[in-house]
């Protein structure tokens, strides 16, 4: 996108994307930027066969970005890692992060506009594998 229609067009599409991301979750959410094009949420109390259903229904009100596409053939949409906190289970921030970033880039892999749940966190030595 940014190679035919340049930065501007990169940034509002950014923009857009995190207003849609305002309007689809609840006060008690964060999200964040974490750079480029990628964004984290914290969907508080929410159960991990949820975190399910809300992945779908961001990648489907992401639908729209594909209007910013600077190619028909490639269009802009979300690839999603979901990871459910476990408060008992003795994972850091940094290694739900990982979780969440390795099931993006399944999804990613699994050719894009979806999403992937990363497994559990098993606790032995890092994020699951």
């Amino acid at each position: 996108m940014n190679d035919v229609y340049g930065h501007r067009r990169g940034d509002e599409a950014l923009v857009a994307w995190a207003e849609a991301l305002t309007r689809h979750t609840r006060a008690n959410d964060v999200v964040g930027r974490l750079g480029g094009d990628e964004f984290a949420l914290w969907l508080d109390e929410i159960a991990a066969s949820d975190a399910a259903s809300k992945a779908a229904a961001l990648v489907e009100s992401g639908a729209f970005l594909a209007g910013y596409s600077g190619d028909p053939e490639r269009p802009v949409g979300l690839s999603v890692g979901v990871a459910a906190f476990d408060p008992a289970g003795g994972e850091d921030l940094e290694s739900l992060l990982a979780r969440a970033d390795t099931a993006m880039y399944e999804a990613k892999h699994l050719g894009g506009s979806g999403f992937f749940v990363a497994p559990p966190w098993s606790g032995a030595g890092g994020a699951a594998s």
